[in-house]
């Protein structure tokens, strides 16, 4: 916002407007397999900005950004954790897991109580759901499922530097679980494999806290995860 007041964006329109032309322009370049010609923005504006000026004001924006335009995703430690896990399932299993992980980071980006939780952990606690989820689906064996799902945990949590035990993070898990529970119970067909959830999971930790409307995770945005 500081940035945004010094460029004069916030009391001047036509600033405004620049910025939100080179916002697109930049997104596209990075996001995009083809960049757009710096020569459209000129065309697009109706002759009110110049490649030059669309530049300049780049450059500006990149420098307040501190250059941090592609940070990683949690789709993208999703894939790397399952990477690191790649000896101990097969490829089906590795495919269900990470089908149940987007399906738990799509309903996180919509809820607002996830907004301050780091990428990484958010990936992390969507892949251990799945995973214990999985394990006591294929095994019907509280014990043996736990123990191994503490074992696989342990092992992540020391590779990628992220404890898992934790109270916030465990918070994290079970948003994510009443967030899987609140969106059938609302009748939205999220995807079939949401079913493993439902079908797999005890229904005491299930709906730990979906019977609470204070739940947030956002205190795990203050440890160092």
């Amino acid at each position: 916002t500081e940035k945004a007041s010094e460029m004069g964006a916030l009391h001047d329109a036509s600033v405004f407007q620049l910025v939100t032309m080179t916002a697109l322009y930049t997104s596209i370049k990075v996001f995009e397999p083809v960049a757009m010609d710096p020569k459209l923005i000129p065309r697009l504006s109706q002759g009110m900005y110049t490649v030059q000026e669309l530049e300049n004001m780049e450059v500006a924006m990149l420098e307040a950004l501190n250059w941090r335009v592609n940070p990683p995703t949690a789709h993208a430690f999703v894939q790397q954790y399952i990477d690191i896990l790649a000896p101990s399932f097969d490829d089906a299993t590795k495919d269900t897991i990470y089908d149940l992980s987007l399906l738990q980071i799509g309903l996180a980006v919509r809820d607002y109580k996830f907004i301050m939780v780091k990428r990484s952990a958010l990936a992390l606690s969507c892949v251990m759901n799945a995973i214990e989820s999985l394990l006591h689906r294929s095994w019907n064996t509280t014990n043996t499922s736990s123990n191994t799902t503490c074992i696989i945990g342990d092992e992540l949590s020391e590779i990628v530097n992220i404890d898992w035990r934790s109270p916030e993070f465990v918070e994290v898990q079970n948003c994510l679980y009443a967030a899987v529970v609140t969106n059938r119970k609302a009748g939205l067909e999220v995807s079939p494999v949401s079913r493993i959830f439902l079908d797999t999971r005890r229904e005491d930790k299930l709906y730990r806290y979906s019977q609470s409307s204070e739940v947030s995770p956002r205190s795990t945005a203050e440890r160092e995860m």
